[in-house]
């Protein structure tokens, strides 16, 4: 975690004046919110789309913070005598310059993993491969957007050897301003898919706006990218970075000999540099994304047989094809997000599970598709007919094309049901689940699907 004196940042952050004598005052940890501060952290007011920081100068006080970040219209230091305040042009640019000086100081070698879907998974798997030989930071949670990648800086120690940052975005040039930001050496780029369509409104902007990653890295970096995906392979065949490309199909660096998927719907693949690997993370997905873990691994010259202890060992992370059983009912919870690409690999996960008994779909709305929507529903649902789960169940407004969909390819009609809300579907299941079932939970994060599990989790529980 960053600790300094606050005299030794003033002219990293660009300090226009320092309104009190800062003296030798330490800080320790980085706040912008003042439900959260804790003793001892140097608190930035941030000005947001929705809030000002500047209106919590107070309660970030109260809470043990000593010295507060302020731009230069705010006029209320004297109402704080015995705090330290610092005046900048503008708090979030300051917060960056902060977390650059930050990462100069700690000089780790830089990871960045961005892509459509299994960023944060594949920047987990990364992490774990990282530290059979590194003395290895990941950033935490999602903290992947202008104000989450500056304060995981803040959390990184400074006896670092490598750092992996995961880079979300939901407009242009993010994703540029945060590769300037950390100056990553290896890009990672998982995927590009139909996501954030009403702010990006094309697949091929989505991809411009990932290609950010690779524009802005120093010259001397090596781009990481997933070549099934047609536009990383386009990207990659004119790339001038180092390169190394990982995939199943084609030619590839990083590639398995063989590989299939058991059972239990996880992936079993050998790899030469690593030998046969078996992971505990279900879908085909997972294993793209240890994939691509594998090539960062192999890039930094991890022993192969630590790379393949590592994504052995890898379990799925919270609400992202995370499975769990309860009273012998297999519940396959990916209630972080969803977008068309995602939802097809939730049900091809489903579909290659071995279940005694039968499988339900559970889909929710897929949000942020702008004027696609309704298309792209429309092609979850026609999807999921192919895949033909023995239960089709949906909810949602948006959700309703996805039974529709399924009802115009063939699904039979009479296991399509769609629900008004979370609560009436979780009674639904509850009365139609038996032991041997397998169900997928699946939807937008906003849908709050994620209290089906919960709802399900502790209702099915009480038959043990």
């Amino acid at each position: 975690m960053i600790k300094a004196n606050l005299s030794d940042i003033i002219d990293p952050i660009g300090a226009l004046r320092d309104v009190t004598d800062v003296g030798d005052l330490m800080f320790r940890g980085v706040s912008i919110d003042s439900r959260t501060t804790t003793q001892g952290n140097l608190f930035f007011a941030i000005e947001g789309k929705n809030d000002d920081g500047h209106r919590h100068i107070s309660q970030a006080l109260a809470r043990g913070t000593e010295a507060v970040v302020v731009n230069n219209r705010y006029n209320g230091q004297e109402a704080h005598s015995t705090a330290k305040f610092l005046v900048v042009e503008d708090t979030l640019k300051a917060m960056h310059n902060l977390a650059s000086w930050w990462l100069e100081r700690a000089d780790p070698i830089k990871v960045a993993v961005t892509g459509t879907n299994g960023k944060t998974t594949t920047k987990e798997m990364i992490g774990a491969v990282l530290a059979e030989k590194y003395q290895t930071y990941k950033s935490p949670g999602n903290l992947n957007n202008l104000y989450g990648v500056p304060l995981a800086i803040f959390e990184m120690g400074e006896s670092t050897e490598i750092a992996v940052f995961e880079f979300g975005m939901s407009t242009p040039g993010e994703i540029g301003e945060l590769t300037r930001l950390v100056q990553p050496q290896y890009g990672v780029i998982t995927n590009v898919e139909a996501a954030h369509l009403e702010t990006m409104l094309t697949i091929d902007a989505i991809a411009e706006a990932k290609f950010e990653l690779l524009d802005n890295m120093p010259g001397d970096g090596t781009v990481i990218l997933n070549l099934d995906n047609a536009y990383l392979r386009t990207r990659f065949d004119n790339e001038k970075l180092t390169r190394l490309g990982f995939g199943v199909e084609g030619e590839c660096d990083i590639s398995p000999s063989r590989f299939e998927i058991n059972g239990s719907g996880c992936a079993k693949f050998h790899l030469a540099e690593t030998g046969e690997v078996h992971l505990a993370a279900p879908g085909m997905h997972n294993m793209y994304n240890a994939l691509a873990a594998a090539a960062v691994g192999h890039a930094l010259s991890v022993p192969g047989d630590r790379i393949r202890a590592a994504l052995e060992s890898f379990r799925a992370v919270e609400m992202r094809t995370e499975t769990v059983k309860v009273n012998n009912v297999l519940i396959i919870n990916d209630t972080y997000n969803a977008n068309p690409a995602s939802m097809k690999f939730g049900l091809d996960t489903l579909a290659a599970i071995r279940a005694e008994g039968r499988k339900f779909a559970v889909l929710g709305d897929m949000l942020e598709l702008g004027e696609m929507s309704t298309e792209l529903h429309l092609e979850v649902g026609a999807y999921a007919a192919g895949v033909k789960p023995d239960f089709l169940f949906a909810c949602g407004d948006l959700a309703k094309a996805i039974i529709e969909g399924a009802s115009k390819h063939g699904y039979p009609p009479e296991r399509l049901l769609l629900l008004s809300d979370v609560n009436e579907m979780i009674d639904h299941l509850l009365r139609q689940l038996r032991p041997g079932d397998a169900v997928l939970i699946k939807a937008s994060r906003s849908m709050e699907f994620d209290r089906i599990t919960i709802g399900l989790r502790s209702q099915l529980g009480r038959g043990n």
